[in-house]
């Protein structure tokens, strides 16, 4: 099955820029119909055929991405992107359908992602962290372990800060 990604901005471009070389070769991007610019490898949402692509939202409002996900068709296939750099420590974290785990990223032990969240470039999640769906993190975050967070939740970095 061929890969999509929904949004063509510049977090969808860094997905894009994530996978194999071979991903990319097949992979073409949807954008809300009322976005659509013509752009290469670039079709309205409203073509979209989920029996032909497996998606992934690459959208950082977390609002919007729910809207869009709950806008599909039932049998739409969402994958899960984790980049090649990622490090995911243990046999005892679940990351849900839909989510993206960025470069330089570490998830540690017994972590629970929930579906469509994005953890930026060199996000940390430690031990024993619950995390909702929808959640999105700016780069560089790190979360400490014991951590419980709700759906729809943004994390801020700050710029700058060391």
């Amino acid at each position: 099955m061929l890969k999509a990604i929904i949004g063509s901005g510049g977090f969808g471009n860094e997905v894009y820029w994530s996978l194999s070389s071979k991903e990319r070769s097949d992979c073409v991007f949807f954008v809300d119909d009322n976005y659509y610019n013509k752009q290469y490898k670039t079709y309205p949402l409203s073509e979209f055929e989920p029996t032909k692509y497996e998606v992934v939202v690459a959208i950082a409002d977390s609002s919007v991405r729910e809207r869009i996900v709950k806008s599909l068709p039932d049998t739409t296939n969402f994958f899960t992107h984790i980049h090649p750099s990622a490090i995911i420590l243990g046999d005892d974290v679940e990351i849900g359908e839909g989510s993206i785990i960025c470069a330089g990223s570490i998830i540690t032990t017994n972590v629970k992602i929930g579906k469509h969240s994005h953890l930026n470039l060199i996000t940390t999640i430690g031990h024993d962290c619950s995390i909702g769906d929808y959640f999105t993190t700016a780069p560089g975050v790190q979360i400490s372990g014991n951590e419980k967070i709700g759906d729809r939740v943004y994390f801020g970095s700050v710029p700058g800060a060391y």
